[in-house]
């Protein structure tokens, strides 16, 4: 507590301690993984298996490049004069959501068929459990939105025809 630049220098030397393990031949297991079950981190960075904080990273890290390149070939096809743009977005949310599961389901179904957990894609199948519950809920926010503005606006129109009628009767609110 007297000294902070020490926990700070202990961490660093900790990051680049791990950091020479990545690439070593056993690997660098996935955190907190040993600290649940000794025997699934053993399982896991197996040489059946190969389940690693490398190969998971590696995976994501490409899992999010090949969704940024479809996320932009998506947007090339935005019209501001006829699309939402929150409607355009919740669209692509969608397109990668189906297409990570799509992904994840053939990875299954190989690693199934030919029983070879080393290509099992561990970081893919993450990424795609998080963009199912976490995209899902800010899609259904955006057509919420949507909804709420769409009736709002049917109300608020329909209270203006109902004023102006008034006025023509002589009445006013």
């Amino acid at each position: 507590m007297d000294r902070p630049s020490v926990v700070g220098a202990s961490f660093l030397h900790q990051v680049i301690h791990s950091g020479t393990d990545v690439f070593t031949k056993q690997g660098l297991s996935l955190p907190f993984i040993n600290v649940v079950s000794p025997e699934i981190s053993k399982f896991l960075m197996g040489s059946d298996v190969r389940v690693d904080l490398y190969t998971v990273s590696r995976a994501i890290v490409l899992s999010l490049l090949i969704d940024k390149v479809i996320e932009m070939c998506h947007r090339l096809y935005f019209d501001p004069n006829h699309d939402n743009k929150r409607l355009y977005d919740a669209r692509t949310m969608k397109i990668l959501m189906y297409s990570n599961t799509m992904s994840s389901v053939i990875n299954l179904g190989y690693v199934g068929i030919t029983r070879d957990m080393r290509r099992f894609d561990f970081g893919g199948i993450m990424k795609t459990l998080y963009m199912l519950f976490h995209n899902q809920k800010k899609i259904n926010e955006i057509k919420d939105e949507f909804i709420r503005k769409t009736i709002d606006g049917e109300l608020q129109k329909e209270e203006d025809e109902i004023n102006q009628r008034l006025a023509q009767l002589g009445y006013s609110i």
